[in-house]
C-alpha cells in the first residue's frame, strides 16, 4: 500500500467539490443568459407592435390628409372611417377603415376596404375599440390605434396606444 501514497492524483472528495463548483457557475451563467433572453423578446415584441401602430397611423392620417376638407366634415367618429379619396384621374373612391375579430390570435385587425379589396393594415389591435376615430367640436379630428404585443412570450404583455389630431380647416 506505500506505492499508492505516493501516486499524484486527486482525490473523490476534490472531484466531487469541482463538480458542484462547475455546476453552480454554469448554472448561474444559464440563468443570466436566459433572463437576457426573455428581456429580449419581450423587448422584441414591444418594438415590433409600436412599429405596426405607426405604420397603420400613418396610412390612416396620410389618407385622412388626402380625403381633403370637404371629406373631414362627414367624420362622425367610432371605431369605423368612411372617406372618399379622389384617386389621379378625379375620380372619387370609398376608403373604409373597421375592425375585424381573428379568433386565431384573440386579437383584432384593422382593415382598409377599398373597393372589393380587402388590405390587413395592422394585427395587433388590442379590442373592437382598439382603433377611434373622434371629431370634437372645434373640428379636431383624433385618431388612436391601440396594439398588443403578445408574439413570444404569452406572459410579456405590452399595449400601445398611438394618437394623433388633426385640425380642420373650413
Amino acid at each position: 500500500m506505500i506505492w499508492l501514497k505516493n501516486r499524484k492524483g486527486f482525490t473523490l472528495v476534490e472531484l466531487i467539490v469541482v463538480i458542484a463548483i462547475t455546476g453552480i457557475i454554469i448554472t448561474a451563467a444559464f440563468s443570466f443568459l436566459l433572463s437576457n433572453q426573455s428581456s429580449y423578446f419581450a423587448i422584441k415584441a414591444r418594438i415590433e407592435a409600436q412599429t405596426e401602430a405607426r405604420a397603420a397611423m400613418e396610412n390612416v392620417i396620410t389618407n385622412i390628409r388626402r380625403a381633403g376638407q370637404t371629406q373631414l366634415s362627414k367624420i362622425s367618429g367610432g371605431n369605423e372611417l368612411s372617406l372618399m379619396i379622389p384617386d389621379n384621374n378625379g375620380i372619387y373612391n370609398d376608403y373604409k377603415y373597421n375592425i375585424e375579430y381573428n379568433s386565431e390570435t384573440d386579437l383584432y385587425n384593422l382593415i382598409l376596404t377599398r373597393g372589393t379589396s380587402k388590405y390587413l393594415i395592422t394585427s395587433n389591435i388590442n379590442s373592437s375599440d382598439g382603433f377611434a376615430v373622434n371629431k370634437s367640436e372645434d373640428n379636431v379630428i383624433s385618431v388612436k390605434i391601440t396594439t398588443r404585443a403578445k408574439k413570444y412570450n404569452q406572459s410579456s404583455v405590452f399595449e400601445l396606444e398611438n394618437s394623433h389630431k388633426i385640425k380642420i380647416d373650413f
